[in-house]
């Protein structure tokens, strides 16, 4: 006798198995068939997701739990076409459409799905449901050719039903479990991580035995990390004779409905078209009563949970939906379907760290081309020490490194792989130091592995890797890690005396001190930061540079204001799009918290990407630290060279081309060093005056130096010369 967990609210029920002769009370308390007056409808909050039944009815095979009845010869639904989904696409915009699917029958027999998937991709991050057989090592190299070409990411969830050829070919047809395990394996070796999903059709208490099957034979595969989700059984189409179909109290009443989130619901939040039209969902499509409308525009009708699939729904949410079971337990397996860890996301919020965690994880994994922001050229004599797998893992979109100095100390801000700090290590040489931070553990954990091999190589050890995050560089995380295992948290007051802790590191011995580093870089990390913490992060790394200190940072910037709404899209800022900075708002925040001398190094001609018109492009961005102190009146002047008529620094100094302006001391020195110096003629006084008698400089930000000022008052020198001034050719 099986048991299934219905869910009201936070609360949940257990439900034994009518079809077994099980206990028919609870059932009976729920309710028998309702009466139409009982059926409850929802609404379509959001037109989050869009499915294409791409595919139609038209299958390679001929699955026995098939629950819209799928084979070669049904054609109750055609191929869909790639101008009709392409007006589909340009109204979805409209709607507010954030993911699609497509799912068939067999997308892939569809001839036109390359090109479909192109347009999609170019919108919006996009799923297709296959069963892998038609999944050639080809076709993995064009879909890798076309995610290439997009910011958006390509899902493709592959059908297997049993983990063994007997208990899948019993079901998916003979031969087809050999067949969809090629298929896996083409995608894996062409850097997809394919979600492997399987139509539960086996008693509950089998669950954990069929996890790790599935587990053990993908591993053996190639396939190290697998992605697995269970569907529950669907009891329509050819489900119902296989096994058993719903029974007569399996439906959805009103008052099962109270108290329920319907968020849950895979209806509340999108539609499925079809070359018949609009669908409610992709369960029903078999049935007539399920068509909504033509267009999408009139798709926001309420629907009515008059279904018997529908309870399925009610029992584990949108089941249709991207949510892999990642661990081994076995209920978890079975119920991971529920939808509710993905209302904020529908509500149009995110968690920025974990986008972008996961996101760069996967990326530690295996090389992943979406996350290379811009083609950038290393210098080769660097990269011979470093192993391919750091090279081939690192993302990035610009060479701060060209800015270091032998000697330095350099701190790699978003480290990731390791590269930059390993090509550093290398170029400020023994006398010098390097110190990744990156909040990645996997991405730390490659960059680690390879400490001991690479120093040995360059014939010193200079590099140091720390784990943290890039806005809070007092806090380490390694340290934090160590307290919890020592001191997990199991009440509020252990949560304070973590606090605590954790505050007390920081005040004395944090994980990057103040005023101790030489320079700065960064390689297009930056951008990953959420809004909210971004002021604190330009904060902490002018707090952790050195008087006269410098920051080189490579990164993504915007031409126009990034709208909220792409915000909301985790793979966007997990892309570094998102999170990207207007290119004039980027600038002006190192100047916000006292950086000067802030300049473009360099800055991508074409843009990276282009998303609705707004532009993404690679620069590379320096500025200086070293305002800091009195200002001093010494009678120094300087010229500025030109060709402008008019400069203006960061403090509000105006300087006009040719003429002596007054500076104090410290403004002095600063135009007398990069990245002033070419541009300035520092003139001197006569007498100099001694720091220690330096009166305050009475800055007006726009006053001319008299010659005598430098000179004295007194000066009356003459000076002249009977020597030639001009050469022998007449020149001067």
């Amino acid at each position: 006798m099986s048991a299934t967990k219905i869910a009201r609210g936070n609360q949940s029920t257990n439900i034994h198995d009518s079809s077994n002769g099980g206990n028919q009370n609870l059932f009976e308390q729920i309710s028998s068939k309702p009466a139409a007056d009982d059926v409850p409808s929802v609404p379509l909050h959001s037109m989050d997701a869009l499915w294409f039944q791409v595919g139609g009815t038209i299958c390679n095979l001929w699955c026995t739990h098939c629950f819209i009845s799928c084979s070669p010869e049904n054609h109750k639904f055609g191929f869909m076409s790639r101008e009709t989904v392409q007006k589909y696409l340009h109204e979805s915009k409209e709607t507010g459409v954030k993911e699609y699917y497509f799912t068939g029958g067999e997308p892939f027999m569809n001839k036109e799905l390359p090109g479909i998937l192109e347009d999609t991709l170019a919108i919006g991050p996009a799923t297709v449901l296959t069963n892998g057989i038609l999944i050639q090592d080809r076709v993995a190299k064009q879909l890798r050719q076309i995610v290439k070409q997009s910011i958006y990411s390509l899902e493709i969830r592959v059908s297997i039903d049993g983990f063994n050829e007997d208990s899948n070919d019993k079901i998916r047809g003979k031969g087809s479990f050999r067949k969809a395990l090629q298929g896996v394996k083409n995608l894996v070796h062409n850097g997809f991580s394919p979600i492997i999903t399987a139509a539960q059709t086996w008693e509950d208490s089998e669950s954990e035995k069929v996890f790790q099957g599935f587990r053990k034979t993908l591993q053996e595969l190639g396939y190290a990390q697998p992605r697995f989700k269970i569907i529950p059984p669907l009891r329509i189409g050819r489900e119902k004779d296989r096994n058993r179909g719903y029974d007569n109290n399996e439906f959805v009443t009103r008052e099962m409905m109270a108290d329920y989130d319907d968020n849950q619901l895979q209806c509340t939040h999108s539609r499925m078209v079809t070359d018949k039209g609009v669908y409610v969902c992709p369960i029903l499509i078999d049935n007539p009563e399920a068509k909504v409308s033509e267009t999408l525009k009139d798709a926001f009708s309420s629907y009515p949970l008059k279904h018997q699939a529908c309870y399925t729904c009610y029992l584990s949410g949108a089941i249709c939906h991207n949510e892999p079971t990642t661990n081994s337990n076995a209920e978890t397996a079975v119920m991971s379907h529920k939808s509710n860890g993905d209302k904020n996301n529908r509500a149009g919020k995110i968690s920025v760290e974990k986008a972008v965690r996961e996101r760069y994880e996967k990326g530690a994994l295996a090389q992943e081309e979406a996350l290379c922001c811009a083609p950038v050229d290393y210098d080769k004599r660097y990269l011979d020490v470093i192993p391919n797998e750091i090279i081939e893992r690192d993302y990035g979109c610009g060479d701060p490194s060209k800015y270091v100095r032998p000697g330095e100390t350099v701190l790699d801000l978003g480290s990731g792989t390791g590269k930059i700090c390993y090509i550093i290590s290398q170029m400020v040489g023994t006398e010098g130091r390097v110190i990744g931070v990156d909040m990645n553990q996997k991405m730390l954990g490659l960059s680690r592995n390879y400490l001991q091999e690479i120093g040995d190589k360059i014939g010193y050890h200079n590099v140091e890797f720390h784990r943290g995050k890039i806005q809070d560089l007092k806090m380490d995380l390694d340290k934090a890690n160590l307290y919890l295992r020592e001191n997990p948290i199991k009440n509020a007051e252990d949560l304070m005396r973590y606090e605590e802790s954790i505050q007390e590191q920081k005040l004395n011995n944090p994980l990057i001190p103040d005023n101790s580093v030489d320079l700065v870089v960064s390689n297009c990390v930056l951008n990953l930061v959420k809004d909210e913490d971004k002021k604190q992060l330009f904060a902490e790394i002018y707090r952790i540079l050195k008087v006269g200190g410098r920051v080189a940072i490579s990164d993504i910037v915007s031409d126009e204001e990034v709208p909220e709404y792409m915000k909301y899209d985790p793979r966007l800022w997990s892309s570094c799009i998102s999170g990207s900075l207007r290119e004039d708002e980027f600038l002006k925040e190192f100047a916000n918290v006292g950086f000067y001398g802030v300049q473009i190094e360099k800055r991508d001609e074409e843009p990276w990407q282009i998303v609705e018109g707004i532009e993404f492009r690679s620069v590379t961005i320096t500025a200086y630290k070293g305002k800091e102190g009195p200002c001093l009146e010494r009678n120094q002047a300087v010229i500025y060279r030109g060709p402008w008529k008019a400069v203006i620094d960061d403090d509000g100094h105006t300087l006009h081309r040719g003429e002596r302006m007054a500076v104090c001391d410290k403004t002095f020195n600063i135009y007398s060093k990069e990245p002033y110096v070419t541009d300035i003629i520092p003139v001197v006084p006569l007498d100099e005056i001694p720091l220690e008698e330096a009166r305050q400089f009475a800055c007006n930000k726009n006053a001319r130096r008299h010659p005598k000022e430098s000179k004295d008052q007194e000066y009356k020198v003459t000076k002249v010369t009977d020597e030639p001034y001009c050469s022998e050719d007449g020149c001067c």
